[in-house]
């Protein structure tokens, strides 16, 4: 015969009883917590707390977004403090990242307040061949940190639209390895090679001329550098649930033009790209990168162009959008557009990204004087010091290209 719940417990009802088994399920006993703080603290190994806090979000974003009303997403990366004057800087400490529609003020909700977002998060971990309970630290972010994204196109050269022409630049070269056949193609942002993409269905430009750009900016009627092929992602409004990849190839035309543009770049024989997101972690955790943008740009502020150093700040998945300029038929359109996976890079410095530097690549010197490729900035913020960047091992994955044949390969390499 089963038990059953009695009625009334040590003069408790049910109800009462309930709520008070409740209340001490959502608290994690101090001397736990204490314990699980100080494992933290001994892990030590950074690349090893931005993997686990970057785990936990992924696994449990879902739920904690459900479980509480003023938060809109659940990411991580670095937390943030704000001074007393509101400048904002990055701590390299390793977090789960709340971002929530409005951050409250000190004292603004009481402690107590089963809304109130936890300062840590519970995960188990392994600690010198030992599975141990770890407290992840949190951060809360506003969300009109991500408000005022747009997409940017860099200053190398122009592609020559006769209804948009646009400015830009280009990440690297890609080879396309299949059958036993290479070829090699200039890679960046679609929004660059076919400016305000066609979407319904969508459209990369075919055969269109990326052409050079003068030392002081101004637009070359001269032999194209590239032209513009099939292969690359799509642009598509999030209202689809699908996708965009804001990526396109082109035929090189002028190796010389390409390599001049890459010079400030020389990739790694041994590793030319980050390959997933431990690697970026463990050399977040070391190194700063750098946004290759070039010399030429027609509003650079100044000559030379300072070096755009950033560090990691935190990642974005399918929950941020960026809205493009962009074609369905014959009518201009905004397009929001979601990717699986953009990083959010913080720029140090006053220099800033300018409108028009899309499509350069994001890098980190490994101090050989060769680089690793980290990804392809696609936009920045309109009034906030921060990049966006598609991951590395994205740029690689034949599956996400649209017309490159079956069992292709790609890689990139040096001019």
């Amino acid at each position: 015969m089963s038990a059953t719940l009695p009625t009334s417990t040590r003069g408790l009802r049910r109800p009462a009883w309930s709520r008070a088994m409740e209340a001490r399920a959502l608290q994690v006993p101090r001397d736990q917590l204490e314990g699980a703080i100080a494992n933290w603290h001994h892990m030590g190994d950074q690349a090893q707390q931005l993997a686990l806090v970057r785990e936990n979000a992924q696994a449990r974003g879902p739920e904690l977004t459900l479980a509480y009303r003023n938060l809109v997403h659940v990411t991580s990366g670095y937390r943030k403090r704000r001074s007393r004057s509101g400048a904002e800087r990055l701590v390299a400490e390793p977090c789960v990242v709340f971002v929530v529609r409005k951050k409250w003020a000190q004292g603004e909700r009481p402690a107590d307040d089963l809304q109130r977002l936890p300062a840590h998060l519970m995960a188990w971990a392994s600690i010198d061949g030992q599975r141990v309970l770890c407290a992840l630290p949190t951060d809360v972010q506003p969300e009109a940190d991500l408000f005022g994204v747009r997409p940017r196109g860099d200053s190398m050269g122009w592609t020559d639209d006769p209804d948009f022409p646009e400015t830009g630049t280009l990440a690297c070269v890609l080879e396309v390895s299949e059958g036993g056949r290479r070829q090699r193609f200039a890679l960046s942002a679609l929004h660059v090679f076919s400016p305000q993409p066609h979407i319904d269905p969508p459209a990369a430009s075919h055969g269109r001329a990326f052409l050079p750009l003068s030392a002081s900016g101004a637009s070359l009627h001269a032999p194209p550098i590239v032209s513009t092929v099939g292969f690359g992602g799509a642009l598509r409004d999030s209202s689809s649930g699908l996708p965009s990849f804001d990526v396109q190839l082109a035929r090189i035309e002028s190796p010389a033009r390409v390599r001049a543009a890459l010079a400030d770049m020389p990739l790694s024989r041994q590793q030319p790209f980050i390959t997933d997101e431990a690697m970026f972690e463990r050399l977040a955790s070391q190194f700063f990168f750098d946004l290759v943008v070039p010399e030429n740009h027609p509003g650079r502020p100044q000559t030379p162009r300072p070096r755009m150093v950033c560090e990691f700040s935190r990642w974005l998945n399918r929950a941020q959008t960026i809205p493009y300029n962009a074609r369905r038929g014959t009518t201009r359109v905004v397009c929001n557009a979601l990717h699986t996976q953009l990083v959010e890079m913080k720029i140090r410095g006053p220099n800033q990204p300018l409108p028009g530097d899309s499509g350069c690549a994001l890098v980190v010197y490994l101090g050989d004087g060769t680089c690793a490729l980290a990804g392809l900035f696609i936009a920045s913020h309109d009034k906030l010091p921060f990049a966006y960047a598609i991951p590395a091992w994205h740029l690689f994955d034949a599956s996400a290209y649209f017309d490159l044949p079956d069992g292709a390969s790609l890689r990139p390499v040096n001019p």
